[in-house]
């Protein structure tokens, strides 16, 4: 009850359980006045919940372009984020590849140098030998020099074919 004091209240219930007791006429009717109350009560909570949600879903309307817009923009993220990440890994592999073509480099450097210094020794005994077998026959000695120029050339050359596609010129 609204505006009384808890012993009011209480003294308030008391009186009306005896009534209740005393007449079943006012127990029915005591009944039938609480259940309306209650009926009313809960028909006006029903409305409030209905309007409340509808009231939310109106502010908060979606037109389908909107939509649209919105499943545009997350493509189009998607899309740049998969070629970011390709272009990534291109560079990743474009960085090791050049690191595996300096060191071929540096190889093929280290193999040209140690190889020049040894083929300078090697052809003067290839040229000594070259002219011990001269004396047999003149058309031998040509062939038999031009084996040894083409085994001198064949020790000194040993390119790989990625040097040779990757040097710089």
């Amino acid at each position: 009850m609204a505006g009384l004091s808890e012993k009011d209240e209480d003294r308030y219930r008391q009186k009306i359980q005896l009534k209740r007791l005393q007449s079943k006429r006012f127990d029915k009717n005591y009944r039938k006045y609480t259940a309306a109350r209650q009926a009313l009560y809960r028909t006006k909570k029903k409305q409030q919940q209905e309007q409340q949600p509808i009231q939310s879903t109106s502010t908060i309307t979606v037109s389908k372009s909107d939509l649209r817009k919105g499943e545009g923009i997350q493509r189009r993220r998607q899309n740049t984020k998969k070629f970011i990440l390709e272009i990534n890994k291109l560079q990743n592999s474009n960085k090791q590849l050049q690191m595996e073509n300096k060191k071929l480099k540096e190889q093929l450097i280290c193999l040209t140098s140690s190889s020049s210094s040894s083929s300078s020794s090697s052809s003067s005994s290839s040229s000594s030998s070259s002219s011990s077998s001269s004396s047999s026959s003149s058309t031998a000695t040509t062939t038999s020099s031009s084996s040894s120029k083409q085994s001198n050339a064949d020790s000194t050359t040993t390119i790989s074919p990625s040097t040779l596609f990757f040097s710089k010129s």
